[in-house]
């Protein structure tokens, strides 16, 4: 699956090359100016400078060296946000439950649908606590069927236009669905609970309290009995500097275990990625890419970093 994104970094990575080709061979390689090409890269100012620093301490004798350079310390940077899911569901305690956050058409159903699909030998539940987009229920629902998971949704609509029938614009609250799911999935003996919720922007507070109260349906349903919650915001990886907004704002409503970066296949602002770990801390869980069920990718520092500064098209794939 990294062939689907290998494209998109090697059309940027080919000209961020270029440019350090350009920058090691001037009169005088200024440090500031190499800072400067990273931080137009949307590296962040963290990562541009520790990668500059670095680069200039090892007095690289050629371009190709410090391209070498570059891409080895961006691997040792990212590494400690490399998380895999797979390897962490496997040993922690059930049930898993992943709630998924997110601004509108950041792809969170998708990623759902994909991650059900790729837990499909376990006993998987949805909840499609996305009471407020209108299609929402039923986009959750065909991913379930393609994954073959069962699902808690609202029951009793019978056409969309029902779906409206309150003055708050909703049907049924968020709290109450995600609650009756974790009873579903209690009788029926599932051991991952993947948890859909509705899109909202920052300004929306009624929404973002909805947030807290997800969270605490769930820690309060479990009370001091043994699960495993994850609350992983998805970003859509074309939006660039907005991602960081979007991040800072959802971790100030809840507690967040990491970020899932979507649409890769479709941006070559990769260097964002780095700016977001640095600045935030967080752990890269995986990336979107594609529309396809298995359009997944763990993500991997050591491939992306090689990829992101890559001076040739790789045989990889």
């Amino acid at each position: 699956m990294w062939k689907k994104i290998k494209e998109k970094l090697y059309n940027g990575a080919q000209g961020l090359s270029e440019k350090i080709q350009t920058w090691f061979g001037a009169p005088v390689s200024h440090k500031e100016d190499l800072e400067d090409l990273l931080l137009e890269a949307d590296f962040g100012m963290d990562a541009s400078t520790a990668l500059a620093n670095y680069v200039i301490q090892q007095r690289p004798t050629n371009w190709t060296n410090a391209v070498h350079l570059l891409k080895e310390h961006l691997s040792g940077l990212l590494k400690p946000y490399e998380a895999h899911l797979d390897a962490e569901r496997s040993c922690a305690s059930n049930p898993w439950i992943v709630v998924f956050l997110g601004v509108n058409g950041a792809g969170k159903t998708t990623i759902l649908g994909k991650l059900a699909h790729r837990w499909r030998h376990k006993r998987v539940r949805c909840i499609a606590a996305d009471t407020f987009r209108a299609g929402a229920q039923r986009q959750l629902e065909i991913w379930a069927q393609r994954a073959k998971a069962e699902i808690t949704k609202i029951e009793t609509l019978s056409t969309e236009s029902d779906f409206f029938n309150t003055k708050a614009g909703r049907s049924k609250d968020p709290g109450s669905l995600v609650y009756q799911g974790l009873q579903d999935a209690q009788r029926n003996n599932n051991d991952v609970i993947l948890i859909d919720t509705a899109g909202r922007l920052p300004h929306r507070s009624d929404l973002m309290d909805e947030l807290k109260k997800i969270h605490r349906v769930i820690t309060k349903y479990y009370g001091s009995n043994s699960y495993t919650l994850k609350t992983l915001l998805v970003l859509d990886g074309t939006t660039g500097q907005h991602m960081t907004t979007q991040v800072s704002s959802f971790e100030k409503i809840l507690p967040l275990s990491g970020m899932i970066v979507n649409k890769m296949d479709g941006t070559a602002r990769a260097g964002m990625l780095v700016s977001l770990t640095q600045t935030f801390k967080l752990p890269i869980y995986g990336m979107g890419v594609g529309e396809g069920i298995e359009d997944w990718v763990n993500f991997d520092a050591n491939f992306f970093s090689e990829e992101l500064f890559s001076m040739e098209k790789s045989n990889f794939f």
